[in-house]
């Protein structure tokens, strides 16, 4: 079974690393991996959301994925892009401070992640966006804390 997820947010969060990352995780566990990434025409500040399709066999997704079934949420600024694509029931992880910012959310699993508390608590508030993909990994199960490390570890100075 293939595991869909939208990541969202504004550029400079760290979504697409994020969603790099992510697909990294999954193919060191053998799995197969869709990436596909798209942001705006600014450097920082514009939208950008990743899609990463994962599976145990060769991935069917279309590059565009029309819809998922799982979302995380760094900035409410730009969710028109990602909500209207959520399956009803979709499993959204946002960051505490925008959640209640989210529209549409009572057909959704909204869970409220202190991403950006704990990455400012570990020294740096850009960690935010690596604190919001342990807490994926722990909620979701898709990819291994372990290989997240390592993945973090090939990609970050």
């Amino acid at each position: 079974m293939e595991f869909e997820l939208f990541i969202s947010g504004i550029g400079g969060q760290g979504v697409q690393l994020v969603g790099k990352t992510i697909a990294l995780a999954a193919l060191r566990e053998g799995r197969h991996v869709m990436l596909s990434g798209e942001y705006g025409g600014h450097m920082r500040g514009g939208s950008t959301v990743v899609t990463v399709v994962i599976g145990p066999d060769p991935i069917r997704a279309l590059p565009n994925l029309p819809f998922a079934s799982t979302a995380i949420a760094m900035s409410h600024s730009y969710w028109e892009k990602v909500g209207p694509r959520l399956r009803p029931g979709s499993l959204i992880l946002a960051e505490e401070t925008i959640a209640g910012d989210l529209p549409d959310m009572e057909t959704h699993q909204l869970v409220r992640v202190p991403a950006i508390a704990l990455g400012t608590a570990a020294g740096n508030r850009l960690a935010s966006s690596m604190a919001m993909m342990g807490a994926f990994s722990e909620l979701t199960g898709a990819v291994s804390i372990e290989a997240l490390q390592s993945a973090m570890q090939d990609q970050l100075p």
